[in-house]
């Protein structure tokens, strides 16, 4: 199950409906989700949890299931 704050996060900068972001969703499903897109994702979501993606991290960040990982191995969930 997907943080709530996390999909909240994901449904802001994607502009997409809260239900429909699963642990499924990724940047290959989801047309919102370009190069731009998962900059100020990322830019979200550090903001929202107060953690810092190294730039090695952030090409991975690819998928809902991905960034929840890297929210548990940062400590932030």
């Amino acid at each position: 199950m997907l943080d709530r704050r996390l999909v909240e996060a994901m449904s802001r900068v994607l502009k997409l409906n809260p239900a429909c972001i699963t642990l499924e969703t990724n940047q290959e499903n989801t047309e919102a989700w370009d190069s731009l897109a998962h900059l100020n994702l990322i830019l979200e979501i550090e903001a929202t949890f107060g953690v810092r993606f190294s730039s090695e991290e952030i090409p991975q960040l690819t998928s809902a299931a991905r960034l929840q990982e890297a929210l548990i191995r940062h400590g932030a969930l």
